[in-house]
């Protein structure tokens, strides 16, 4: 049984749908503290708001459901889109030196020379992680092509000195 099945005199004693349709509800009300859920939550809550089982739990969970895509809306209304060549210099500066620590991580636990392949899955990647930070969505241009090729050479060409280094120590 153990302590996370343990169910008091008194619930015990309510019907079994009583139950259910509590316990359902508690998990309705976990999700809508979450900040973000998962696809199969999602399923969950649409699942329980169609319910006619449980009409208590049917009406929490449209309510859930509906605060939860304004809280989308909202959130997707709050990035703004903007070309490399239109950001602030303060930003660029930003950009970059987030872009050179990570090119720097990359290249350090990626086992011989990144691919072409790698490099765009990676641009791609930190460009979508640099909007959760700045609510920024940067698309790239031919200034940002230009600055990206030219910090991952710089990196590249500071790992090859860094290692020639160490094997010179040797």
């Amino acid at each position: 049984m153990g302590y996370r099945n343990y169910i008091c005199i008194e619930c015990e004693a309510m019907p079994l749908s009583w139950r259910n349709e509590t316990q359902r509800m508690n998990h309705v009300r976990e999700m809508d503290l979450k900040v973000r859920l998962t696809k199969d939550e999602w399923d969950a809550l649409r699942k329980y708001a169609r319910s006619r089982t449980y009409p208590a739990l049917k009406s929490l969970a449209a309510g859930v459901l509906e605060h939860k895509r304004q809280a989308q809306e909202l959130h997707k209304s709050a990035i703004e889109k903007i070309s490399y060549n239109d950001l602030r210099k303060e930003r660029k500066e930003e950009l970059l030196d987030l872009l050179h620590g990570d090119l720097i991580q990359l290249f350090e636990l990626t086992p011989g020379e990144p691919t072409v392949r790698m490099m765009k899955r990676f641009e791609k990647e930190f460009l979508k992680g640099y909007i959760s930070c700045s609510h920024l969505q940067v698309i790239p241009d031919l200034h940002w092509n230009q600055v990206f090729h030219d910090a991952m050479m710089a990196v590249a060409a500071d790992i090859k000195e860094d290692v020639a280094l160490r094997i010179a120590d040797l």
